[in-house]
């Protein structure tokens, strides 16, 4: 998990560097669970962004129905209900 956020602040940070003043990009994320313990991604990612610079103008989700085209996960991470989607702008 460490790993993960840690290499999402390196992209926040590549995205600040190359993106316009008044700028905006968009991520689509889901929460995950880590040996049973649910973790609110979304909101970690939020965060950090927030931490690198970004202002997050937009956050949404959608609750995914049909898992049919989903990845297979660990089956102690569980299945990933609802997409999170934030659009972040550049200062």
């Amino acid at each position: 998990m460490y790993q993960y956020f840690s290499e999402m602040e390196t992209v926040f940070s590549e995205c600040k560097r190359v993106l316009d003043k008044d700028r905006r990009f968009a991520i689509t994320i889901g929460d995950n669970t880590i040996r049973k313990i649910p973790i609110k991604t979304h909101e970690l990612i939020i965060d950090l962004a927030e931490y690198v610079g970004f202002k997050t103008e937009k956050v949404a989700y959608d609750i995914i129905k049909v898992h049919s085209l989903s990845i297979k996960r660990n089956k102690t991470a569980g299945l990933i209900e609802r997409e999170w989607a934030m659009v972040l702008a550049k200062n």
